[in-house]
């Protein structure tokens, strides 16, 4: 029955699967955050680092109208760098984490817990992991 509340209200589903990971990938850091928002609430869910991709889902037990399902990922070599953006990404929402891309676009979702240490993990994963050449030692 509580589950039927919580499908109502937007709330998010523990049993919703994860992203699956590829060979010789491994989690980094986990967390969650919210993608939009909104007055009556927003889309959030999983954020997850690896050493190849950021990837994010909303894993909401039903979409919240009006917004859609959120989910994408980003590989590691895309990505230039990330930040806590402009006073322009605070603007209705607060804190974000602004992932500045090597095309010029940028990806933000509103700031998870520990959003610090969010910045210094990709930024050193990008340095570690983000070029073409990279492979892992188990992997040569």
């Amino acid at each position: 029955m509580f589950k039927n509340w919580r499908k109502y209200l937007g709330g998010w589903n523990p049993d919703f699967p994860r992203p699956e990971l590829e060979p010789g990938e491994w989690l980094i850091v986990e967390g969650r955050a919210d993608f939009n928002k909104g007055f009556f609430g927003g889309v959030g869910g999983p954020i997850i680092l690896t050493n190849r991709r950021f990837i994010w889902y909303d894993d909401a037990l039903s979409p919240l109208w009006p917004f859609k399902r959120a989910s994408g990922q980003i590989p590691l070599v895309e990505i230039a760098s990330a930040d806590k953006g402009t006073l322009l990404d605070w603007v209705g929402g607060g804190k974000r984490l602004r992932l500045s891309l090597r095309n010029g676009r940028s990806k933000c979702v509103f700031a998870p817990d520990g959003l610090d240490e969010w910045i210094t993990a990709i930024n050193t994963a990008v340095a570690m992991y983000g070029s073409d050449s990279y492979q892992h030692p188990s992997s040569r």
